[in-house]
């Protein structure tokens, strides 16, 4: 309030009541409306494509991008951003390639980013640097120091395509214009994936054994030999690693023509069992990638 000395504050410490500031000799300070409308705006903006900078044959992220993406998300859930210091070490001069005098600084800037509702408050510091051949080296140095902090603190990710989670409707709610959170799997899916991965490993370990020529039943003359023993077994131990129920196995064995397992010809079984040990090891190299 005025003609009070507002605390010091420092940095942020986190509770298990939340993120806190606590003044030397003051009444802890609570941040819980504060930061959750820094989350609230974090789940709102959370990507900005990066476009070409004219003359550089360069991409960065322009700051009306940043802003305009910000300012919205900021302004729905009460948050103000202030500018209330900055410090300019000027550097010096250097010159361009062109021959033209190059006037560079580096400055640091402080900003207070407040909760409007609840009066919550904390300050923040951003850094910037810039060049120029006239008097515009300071303005470009505030510009890159306010990206910067809406940036780092909202952790907005950047990129040369259109934003991945709006183009995949598996990810992101048009409706609410959220990223959705990612699907946790089952237990059930744990366990299948960790049984495939088991099963892959155990034949890579124990490759099976040459078929006998004793156990591939008798074909007919005219007709193509048809699958063996060996390979029957093969594939009911991958259907059951990768958990195929028997409506699927069934429709797996209506695309090959048979309505039973042994009515597969030696070369069809030999492309299921392929196809099977592809999906077993993508599985695995997957469930090992998440470890």
């Amino acid at each position: 309030m005025e003609g009070q000395e507002q605390p010091k504050l420092i940095d942020p410490i986190e509770t298990s009541e939340g993120f806190i500031l606590s003044p030397p000799g003051e009444t802890w300070i609570y941040l819980g409306k504060l930061n959750a409308a820094v989350l609230a705006v974090m789940r709102k903006v959370h990507y900005i494509q990066r476009e070409k900078v004219a003359g550089t044959g360069m991409t960065g992220v322009m700051e009306s991008a940043v802003l305009g993406a910000v300012r919205p998300a900021m302004l729905e859930h009460g948050l103000t951003l202030l500018p209330v210091g900055v410090t300019v070490h000027p550097q010096p001069p250097t010159t361009s390639k062109d021959g033209k005098v190059l006037r560079s600084v580096i400055l640091t800037e402080r900003f207070r980013l407040t909760h409007v509702p609840s009066g919550e408050f904390i300050e923040i510091s951003s850094a910037g640097e810039a060049a120029d051949t006239s008097d515009k080296s300071v303005v470009k140095a505030l510009t890159t120091s306010l990206k910067t902090v809406l940036r780092r603190m909202f952790l907005i990710e950047t990129g040369k395509g259109a934003d991945p989670d709006r183009a995949n409707p598996q990810h992101f709610d048009a409706e609410t214009g959220h990223v959705k959170p990612p699907r946790q799997p089952t237990q059930e899916e744990v366990l299948a994936e960790i049984a495939a991965a088991q099963a892959a490993a155990e034949k890579a370990a124990n490759p099976p054994a040459e078929p006998s020529p004793q156990a591939a039943p008798e074909p007919d003359a005219d007709s193509p030999e048809l699958v063996t023993r060996e390979q029957c077994e093969e594939i009911e131990r991958n259907f059951t690693a990768l958990n195929t129920n028997g409506e699927k196995q069934a429709k797996i064995l209506a695309d090959r023509g048979v309505k039973f397992l042994r009515e597969l010809t030696q070369i069809q079984a030999a492309e299921l069992i392929a196809a099977q040990a592809k999906v077993i090891a993508k599985r695995a190299a997957e469930a090992k990638a998440k470890n």
